[in-house]
């Protein structure tokens, strides 16, 4: 596969989220709606994180992937499939969460605690990864900044 075909894919990736994000608001307006619910819900949210880091996060990869050798590193691959994973992960976590405070159900403080915490330990997972997987050195060469010196 090319750079233009994988660049290409990362756009197509890009456009299933944008997809899903329209889904997402559908789903929050409509639910919301037949349960007569005029609170705040986490179903609200769901809309933009697909947008922001899923649509947005691709779309960008999409056009550094057009201008360097991004989709050529070996790790790469790795860092889409797991983006690829724990995105919709978190977002079936906030549904969850969405759903249970539109319909009016009561949680205890520990279930509470621990959806809040499955949904926001995966916030951060997409931040380690782009580090972890792209490295700084990628941050370098994409933007052709000389490497600052290591002081000993």
């Amino acid at each position: 596969m090319n750079n233009v075909q994988k660049m290409k894919k990362l756009w197509n990736i890009a456009f299933t989220y944008f997809l899903a994000a329209m889904a997402g608001g559908v789903f929050y307006r409509e639910f919301t709606k037949y349960w007569g619910y005029t609170g705040e819900t986490t179903l609200g949210y769901i809309h933009v994180h697909l947008m922001v880091l899923g649509t947005f996060t691709f779309l960008l990869l999409g056009v550094i992937a057009k201008v360097t050798n991004l989709t050529s590193q070996k790790r790469f691959p790795v860092f889409v499939k797991l983006y690829n994973i724990i995105l919709p992960l978190m977002i079936v976590v906030m549904i969850w969460r969405g759903v249970l405070q539109t319909i009016g159900t009561e949680l205890s403080r520990g279930m509470d605690a621990a959806i809040s915490g499955m949904a926001g330990d995966k916030r951060n997972v997409p931040c380690f990864l782009i580090n972890d997987f792209l490295g700084e050195e990628a941050f370098y060469r994409w933007n052709q900044f000389p490497k600052p010196p290591v002081e000993q």
